[in-house]
Order: structure tokens, then sequence, then C-alpha cells
């Protein structure tokens, strides 16, 4: 089993596209594309605790944050990361405890992550290994909603949809093998939907 305890930033360009002649002739990729390693964040320790289960980019491209089984949610300044001094071979290498702007701890291991959509980056959501999907204040830090639906098993992922602003809907899926769909506006108690693998429930 692999795990992963440091991020990797990669530049990514894209080449102009191969010529009309040699795409009639074989199959092959629309496009090349040139990949540079820039940066590595990682631990100074081997501990199981570092590593990371899941990241995600805010909307505006400038903050990216982890979460894994250390219960905390990393945040850092991505053009912090990608303007350091790199070393002779052109990759920097950074320590996560330093690396890292500001962190939330949070009660369990979590194993998803996303920005709720219509917040303007403010508040982000998580799912842990407690079954409990959390919304976090990122300017308070502290939560602000959460929901416990899915009876102490592990979520495995959180979403949200794209449109809607503070009308956006959230679900969560679950080792329970379920999926809820609710509103944040909500009370906890209540969803707009179960999907369990019996079908459709309520």
């Amino acid at each position: 089993e692999t795990t992963v305890r440091s991020l990797c930033f990669i530049h990514m360009n894209t080449l102009h596209p191969p010529k009309q002649e040699e795409e009639e002739e074989k199959e092959e990729a629309r496009y090349e594309w040139d990949l540079s390693l820039s940066t590595v964040v990682s631990s100074s320790s081997s501990s199981a605790s570092d590593v990371v289960g899941a990241i995600e980019f805010d909307p505006t491209d400038n903050i990216v944050a982890t979460a894994g089984i250390s219960r905390k949610i990393r945040f850092y300044g991505l053009p912090s990361l990608l303007q350091t001094n790199a070393g002779i071979s052109g990759v920097s290498f950074l320590d996560q405890a330093t690396a890292c702007e500001y962190y939330i701890c949070t009660p369990a291991k979590l194993s998803s992550l996303r920005w709720r959509p219509g917040s303007g980056g403010r508040v982000i959501g998580s799912g842990d290994y407690d079954g409990v999907v959390t919304e976090y204040d990122l300017e308070k830090r502290t939560p602000v909603f959460e929901r416990d639906e899915h009876g102490g098993r592990r979520v495995w992922s959180v979403d949200y949809t794209r449109y809607g602003g503070t009308a956006s809907m959230g679900a969560s899926g679950s080792d329970d093998g379920s999926m809820q769909v609710w509103d944040p506006r909500c009370p906890p108690e209540e969803s707009l939907g179960v999907v369990r693998p019996a079908g459709l429930c309520r």
C-alpha cells in the first residue's frame, strides 16, 4: 500500500498539437504536455500521521488545502510555494511546518475536502473517518455546520452543486453505502434525499 506524505506542484504547459497528417496515420494524444516539477512540500518526520488524504484548491487558485490522518486541515499560499528559491535541480523542497500558513485542528481523521461555492472561499467542507461532515469558517477558524448522518461510518467524499451561490446543495458518500443530499442552510438532521444500495429511500 502506498502512502503519500508529500505535496508535489508541477508546472504544466500545452505544446502545439501534432500535425493533422500524423493524427490521421495513427491515434495519438491530441496535445503534448511539458511537465516540470516545481515544489515539493513534505514533513521532516516519517510519521504515518503525515499521510495526505485530500487536497483541494480554493476558487481563486491562490490557496491549497490539505487534510489526512493528522486531524488538521493545512492551508498553503500557492504563490509563495511557487516563488521559493529552487535548488540545483530547479526544484524547491519545503517543510510543511514552515510552508503552511495556518491550520485548523479537527476532531477526527479526514478523508475529503471541498470548498463550499458561494462562500467567497471562506467556508470549506470536510468528511471524516467518524462519518461526520463538517464545514469550517476560515476567518473564525471554527466549525459552523455539522452533519452526523452516516452511522459512524467513514465519509469518503463530499461535494457541492457548482451553481446556486449560498443555496448550493451538498452531498456526501460513506462506507455505509449511502449518499446523503442536504442543504447547508437547513438543520443538520434534515436531508433532501438519501440514496442507498437498495434504491431511493426518501
